[in-house]
């Protein structure tokens, strides 16, 4: 009977023992962690040796490099990880010609940006003559001097006004130049390349050519099946004489080019 009660006394000394233990770490584990947060926001995040010194941008092709480097200044001098990824998201989203980016911090004082650019497609010239640079869904990013910058065709004579960077081109006309583009784009560069402008007139649209502004008219629809005569005409009378080459028209038997001079 003594030995029992022994046993008994031990085993709940024992469960105590342990529960006193638990307690201990539970307060010590819980007081680390306030330590650390209070570290964290009181001195990693304000340590100045952790001061942004340097911004490097890679990816960048068409964005303009000097403006997006000119906004992200306002980041230099403040802390390395107290400036939020979405902070730095926040500040590309002025520029239209980006997509996406991707940030990388290399600690004590250098964060790398890798910028996914929107990839442009043809200048767009409004009634206004002003000038942009579109992509493949129509989006604005960018308004330019001139068209000379980059080997893109320029989508003319469209009557189109309070266009916004950043946002696409509603409008029929540029819709059914897209829609031409897109089907000569399925060719490849090499064609696409000896074109200068698409433009629409009479419902029509018309293509000039980079070489000598000859111009191609491929109709108003049915742009994918005139891609054969397109390419048949710029081999065989691109370098010619003739001003005009009408892709428009068929019989039963033939697809027709007919060659004017004007």
């Amino acid at each position: 009977m003594m030995n029992r009660n022994i046993h008994g006394d031990f085993s709940r000394n024992r469960t105590s023992h342990l529960f006193l233990r638990f307690v201990f770490l539970l307060v010590l584990f819980l007081g680390l962690t306030s330590g650390s947060a209070y570290l964290l926001k009181y001195g990693i995040l304000k340590c100045n040796f952790l001061a942004i010194e340097e911004i490097n941008f890679t990816g960048i092709n068409y964005v303009n490099e000097n403006s997006l480097e000119f906004k992200f200044t306002k980041l230099l001098d403040r802390n390395i990880y107290n400036v939020q990824d979405i902070e730095i998201q926040r500040i590309a989203k002025y520029f239209p010609g980006i997509k996406s980016i991707q940030i990388f911090r290399f600690p004590p004082h250098k964060i790398k940006i890798k910028v996914i650019e929107r990839q442009p497609i043809a200048y767009v010239k409004n009634d206004f003559a002003k000038i942009y640079i579109i992509d493949h869904e129509g989006v604005l990013l960018e308004e330019v001097r001139n068209c000379r910058e980059h080997l893109l065709p320029i989508f003319e004579d469209l009557n189109i006004n309070n266009l916004t960077l950043g946002e696409e081109i509603e409008d029929m006309s540029f819709t059914k130049l897209m829609a031409a583009y897109n089907a000569i784009n399925l060719i490849g560069s090499e064609l696409m390349n000896r074109i200068i402008s698409f433009r629409i007139e009479n419902k029509d649209v018309i293509l000039t050519g980079r070489n000598k502004g000859q111009r191609f008219i491929i109709g108003e629809d049915d742009f994918v099946a005139k891609t054969g005569k397109l390419v048949f005409a710029f081999d065989h009378f691109a370098s010619s004489d003739y001003s005009e080459i009408d892709l428009r028209f068929s019989d039963l038997k033939n697809d027709l080019v007919i060659l004017r001079n004007n």
